[in-house]
């Protein structure tokens, strides 16, 4: 109910117009990749799915981020069921082990029918222009190559919610 909700909600505030490249209902596991500019990202494309496939499409987000405060924790867990993952600074030694867990986890949590939703750029881009793409998604594809890889454009979504 509320996750129905959500996604009218999002496509009457984003506008957002689709154009699909590939089937959007095949019965298939895919990872929707795209560029990031804003918080409304991912519930954009999540929205654009049809309702069966977005039940089973999970966003990949900063643990830091969806788990401050009891609304966001409950969005993330019971209406996103979001993967939620460490982020830790850019170079350092943890940064690196926690990149691999990451990646390992994303792999497990699509289990045998899940999709996810994951931004490659690894941060939003304050201009709208899309960035050069981290490692994590040439891993996880290896890690799982059965899976669709979707690319997606996402556009102006930096004015909405920068």
């Amino acid at each position: 109910m509320i996750a129905t909700a959500l996604a009218a909600a999002c496509r009457l505030i984003s506008g957002s117009a689709v154009q699909w490249r590939s089937d959007p209902n095949a019965d298939v596991q895919r990872i929707y990749f795209g560029n990031h500019s804003s918080h409304l990202d991912f519930i954009v494309i999540w929205s654009a799915l049809p309702p069966r496939l977005r039940r089973c499409a999970r966003p990949v987000a900063g643990r830091d981020y969806w788990e401050q405060g009891a609304v966001r924790r409950y969005l993330a867990g019971h209406v996103f069921h979001a993967v939620l993952i460490e982020r830790h600074a850019p170079g350092s030694d943890t940064a690196q082990a926690a990149a691999r867990a990451s990646i390992q986890r994303m792999a497990e949590e699509m289990g045998d029918r899940n999709s996810l939703i994951v931004f490659p750029e690894g941060t939003r881009s304050l201009n709208g222009e899309v960035g050069p793409f981290k490692s994590g998604l040439f891993h996880l594809s290896r890690l799982r190559p059965d899976v669709e890889l979707i690319p997606v454009h996402l556009e102006n979504l930096n004015r909405i919610l920068p």
